[in-house]
C-alpha cells in the first residue's frame, strides 16, 4: 500500500482530503497540521508522496519542501502543493526548482488530485509503484 504524507494547517482540509483519498484510492494517509511536526515522521517512515500546503504557521510549505527535496532520505519523494495562494511566475519557478510535481489551487478538485496521484504513483496505487516522473507545472 502506498503511503502519503499530508501537511496542511487547516483541519477541515486534512479531513476532506483524507476522506476522499482513503475512500477512492488504496493509500495510507498520515497527516500533520504543521511542517515542523511532519519532519521526523518523514525521515523515519517511507512515504511515496508528499501533499503540502504552502502557508503554515511554524514551518511553511516552501521551507518544508526545500528540506525534503535536499535531504538524502527524502529527496526522491514526489511533492504536490495544495495552496490558496495566487502563484506568480517567480513562485512557480521556485517550486519547479524545488522539484514540485504539481500545484493544486484551493478549493481542491479531488478529481484532479486523484489524477495527479495516479500519474505519480501509477494507476496501480492498488498494487505497484510506477516511475515517479516529474510533471511540468
Amino acid at each position: 500500500m502506498k503511503r502519503i504524507l499530508l501537511i496542511d494547517d487547516e483541519p477541515d482540509i486534512i479531513e476532506y482530503l483524507k476522506y476522499h483519498l482513503l475512500n477512492n484510492l488504496n493509500v495510507e494517509v498520515e497527516s500533520y497540521q504543521d511542517g515542523h511536526l511532519a519532519l521526523t515522521p518523514m525521515l523515519k517512515r517511507n512515504f511515496d508522496l508528499i501533499l503540502t500546503d504552502l502557508r503554515m504557521r511554524e514551518l511553511d510549505g516552501a521551507s518544508f519542501i526545500q528540506f525534503a527535496t535536499s535531504h538524502p532520505l527524502t529527496c526522491d519523494i514526489p511533492v504536490i502543493v495544495i495552496t490558496g495562494m495566487v502563484m506568480d511566475q517567480k513562485s512557480k519557478e521556485e517550486l519547479k526548482r524545488l522539484k514540485v510535481c504539481h500545484v493544486l489551487q484551493k478549493p481542491i478538485s479531488t478529481t484532479n488530485l486523484k489524477s495527479f496521484i495516479e500519474n505519480i504513483l501509477g494507476d496501480s496505487i492498488y498494487e505497484k509503484q510506477s516511475d515517479k516522473t516529474l510533471q511540468s507545472l
